[in-house]
């Protein structure tokens, strides 16, 4: 019995040392507007309640566990700039757990842009900033 904990143990240490070596993704809403996401098959990031709703002026980090579950392979997510995925999407962002985001399709939609790449993105712009904001 005891060589069977310790063998289940020694597995599931070994298990978990791919997952040390990811590091979460962490997105920052440096706008005055609240920013949801939807990827392929998940519902709204809403569904978690305020913790799925990025605040103006704010960050939030993505465990890749959770990143996980609904990327298995690539996947594109949908970035809108409201509490409930509604309106049109501003972004198309396609990433993994192993690289975090991979590619970013800005839709210019009411002046709002992600930036950044890997584990790092940012939301910038919106309809309340002004066009010289946008070149510094």
């Amino acid at each position: 019995m005891r060589m069977k904990t310790i063998s289940l143990l020694g597995a599931l240490a070994f298990a978990t040392v791919p997952f040390a070596a990811q590091a979460d993704i962490t997105i920052h809403n440096n706008t005055n507007s609240p920013a949801t996401a939807s990827v392929s098959i998940s519902p709204c990031s809403n569904a978690a309640g305020e913790r799925g709703i990025i605040m103006p002026h704010s960050s939030i980090t993505i465990p890749d566990f959770l990143v996980g579950l609904y990327c298995t392979s690539d996947c594109k997510a949908q970035v809108f700039m409201s509490r409930n995925c509604s309106g049109s999407s501003i972004a198309t962002v396609v990433g993994n757990v192993r690289e975090g985001v991979k590619s970013i399709e800005n839709h210019s939609a009411n002046g709002f842009r992600l930036a950044g790449s890997g584990k790092d993105i940012s939301i910038e712009g919106g309809s309340g900033q002004k066009w010289y904001n946008l070149l510094f």
